[in-house]
């Protein structure tokens, strides 16, 4: 219907807040490294490991699986999803304090839309404490 909002449109818009948060996570690779945007593979990540992914190869495997949607969602051109050796490489070398940092003022931000009435959906810690390679994910609240 002409008047009716494209409800994929409107679900992706949603992850713009996020991906903006996401972007002021300082990325360590060189120009020539990033050839995968880091707020679109921590965001992937995230999403793998919502849905049940513990590990580098299980987060491999879910940008392999959804790859053409999330292209198409996000605007992406991925060719092929990265290698778990890649995701581990690219998380790793992430600055731990710059990304809790990052995500505790997110938390914050949710919870300050919470406060005000508007509704959110909460993960319980325990999924973001479930481990990813030899790493475990903190929870930031």
């Amino acid at each position: 219907y002409a008047g009716q909002p494209n409800y994929e449109q409107v679900a992706m818009r949603s992850f713009d807040q996020f991906l903006a948060v996401l972007n002021e996570i300082p990325d360590p690779r060189r120009a020539e490294g990033k050839l995968y945007k880091l707020p679109y593979l921590l965001l992937f990540s995230v999403l793998a490991v919502v849905t049940g992914g513990n590990s580098f190869r299980s987060i491999e495997t879910f940008i392999r699986v959804h790859r053409r949607r999330l292209n198409a969602a996000f605007g992406l051109h991925w060719k092929r999803a990265p290698a778990h050796t890649a995701i581990r490489y690219i998380l790793q070398g992430l600055d731990p304090q710059a990304v809790e940092q990052v995500f505790r003022r997110h938390a914050a931000a949710l919870h300050h839309i919470a406060r005000a009435g508007t509704q959110a959906i909460a993960v319980h810690d325990a999924v973001c404490q479930r481990q990813v390679g030899r790493r475990y994910i903190r929870p930031a609240v």
